[in-house]
């Protein structure tokens, strides 16, 4: 038996079902721009849409007082 418990188990196969869908839908919508802080929503977001759309999903990242110098840089 498996001594994990059965809520980490349902838990793991949700988050998969989950990032799937996603993936799924991005390939439905086609083409996109993903606004990208950085920070792990976006990049969750731009990882599914390059396995969705390889080159034909752009993440970008806006400049304004909000994004650092150094971040600028980057």
């Amino acid at each position: 038996l498996n001594n994990k418990p059965i809520c980490e188990l349902n838990l793991r196969r949700n988050v998969s079902e989950q990032s799937d869908a996603l993936i799924q839908r991005m390939a439905e919508i086609g083409p996109c721009i993903v606004a990208f802080s950085g920070g792990v929503d976006s990049s969750v977001v731009a990882a599914a849409g390059h396995r969705a759309l390889g080159d034909h999903c752009l993440a970008v990242t806006g400049v304004s007082p909000a994004v650092s110098h150094f971040d600028r840089q980057y």
